[in-house]
């Protein structure tokens, strides 16, 4: 059985009178106060729920606060009165959850990592005055310009959700002549399939590779490139029609990383070949 609450002590409308008489159940024993409500009348509560609500700031009483003018007027006259359905009272209220608020889903990804809210926009009327004078619209999403920083003026913007993909911290940024941006950007850039280099750089390629390397538009192949061989460059599908080895083959050994004299020159074994082997054998 837990330790009995001191008496005089309160939550909500709640103030502790006694210990109230244990609880039993088949599993076990549970200890309870007697309160005694701000309407006058006397309760028992759980002590293991009135400390729960004394560490987390949850109204209790004896049932009459749900139905009390008090509590319509704090659910309707809160922060986000008169706006509490609106979409910019939603987008301030998640972020704060996500900030300061450990049972949120995104909690480990801004406030587990450090990221805070600027003092000023903890009230939503001066978070709501900023963002109508900095471009909000329904369309745009709230994206923090660097996203290891805060939420405050100089690092936020209102951004569409497409914008926002590309400044997470989940995407592959990539470093080419001194400059650093993701993925999908360089790409768009450089005129690039994303696909493309993307699969390139799955197979180990260099960045400088990826995004020097020409595309072979005439077979429409993304991960083809030019090949030089014997003093002179061509793609490696017109190697491959030219030497009489099949495409396929050579292409998993440029990308297993093979010389280009070994995925030209050494040999290897088809099946026809293999079972010619073995009938010869027979």
């Amino acid at each position: 059985m837990t330790k009995s609450i001191e008496p005089g002590t309160t939550c909500g409308w709640l103030t502790v009178l006694r210990p109230g008489p244990p609880f039993k159940n088949a599993w076990q024993n549970k200890s309870t106060s007697v309160c005694r409500c701000k309407c006058g009348r006397e309760t028992t509560v759980l002590n293991a729920n009135f400390r729960e609500g004394l560490k987390h700031g949850r109204m209790m009483s004896c049932g009459c606060y749900a139905a009390s003018l008090e509590n319509r007027v704090s659910r309707f006259k809160g922060k986000y009165y008169g706006e509490s359905t609106t979409r910019l009272a939603r987008c301030h209220a998640e972020m704060m959850r996500r900030c300061y608020d450990p049972a949120d889903k995104s909690w480990k990804y801004y406030g587990g990592q450090g990221v805070s809210v600027v003092d000023i926009w903890h009230t939503y009327a001066a978070f709501k005055q900023w963002a109508l004078s900095n471009g909000y619209r329904d369309d745009l999403t709230l994206d923090r310009i660097d996203y290891r920083g805060n939420y405050c003026p100089e690092n936020c913007r209102w951004i569409t959700i497409q914008a926002q993909q590309r400044n997470k911290r989940s995407n592959k940024w990539l470093t080419y002549k001194g400059e650093t941006k993701p993925l999908a950007t360089w790409a768009e850039e450089l005129g690039f399939n994303y696909y493309v280099v993307r699969s390139r750089l799955r197979y180990g390629w260099s960045v400088e590779r990826a995004f020097e390397t020409p595309v072979d538009l005439r077979s429409n192949k993304p991960n083809l490139h030019l090949v030089t061989y014997r003093g002179q460059t061509k793609p490696l599908i017109a190697w491959a029609e030219e030497l009489g080895i099949p495409y396929g083959r050579v292409k998993s050994r440029v990308y297993a990383g093979w010389p280009v004299e070994d995925v030209f020159e050494k040999p290897y074994r088809t099946r026809r070949k293999h079972e010619q082997k073995e009938a010869a054998s027979a």
